[in-house]
């Protein structure tokens, strides 16, 4: 089962115009980086994207654990705007959740038989520990992430 509603994902066209923006809504930056790898292309159902860049963001206030803002601006190949892939349309893109076991949700999900986007990818995060995730789609298409986050052993 879902375990943590983790993060709110708004795919945008100025990473740094975005950031600005939502400082002034009384959010603060907690990590910004940046992936050139096709492989993140890959955990994103597009195998062709090669240069991201994240910026990852709270509000002021929010407890620990408060989800995160993800803003997600895909420089290369740039997008548009709405292409037609649900992963990449600019606005709000997807809601994702943590689970403690991906390999058991995975399989519950296929039971269901809910559409996936991006069925099960492994690789490590930009802290070095690793990450699991799959993206499905709900009833009207909504993009929905699942992540597992593993601690990065010291």
């Amino acid at each position: 089962m879902l375990t943590d509603f983790y993060m709110i994902n708004i795919n945008v066209r100025d990473l740094d115009r975005s950031i600005e923006f939502y400082t002034k809504l009384g959010f603060h930056k907690v990590l910004e980086f940046g992936i050139d790898d096709l492989e993140v292309g890959d955990m994103f159902g597009l195998p062709d994207f090669g240069e991201l860049r994240f910026a990852w963001m709270k509000l002021d206030e929010a407890r620990k654990g408060a989800p995160v803002l993800d803003l997600v601006e895909f420089v290369r190949p740039r997008v548009p705007g709405y292409d037609g892939n649900p992963a990449t349309r600019s606005g709000m893109a997807r809601l994702s959740f943590r689970v403690d076991d991906i390999d058991a949700q995975y399989e519950y999900l296929r039971e269901l038989g809910v559409e996936f986007v991006v069925p099960l990818r492994r690789r490590v995060g930009p802290d070095g520990a690793p990450l699991a995730v799959m993206w499905f789609l709900d009833p009207d298409r909504t993009v929905i992430e699942v992540l597992d986050v593993g601690r990065r052993e010291s």
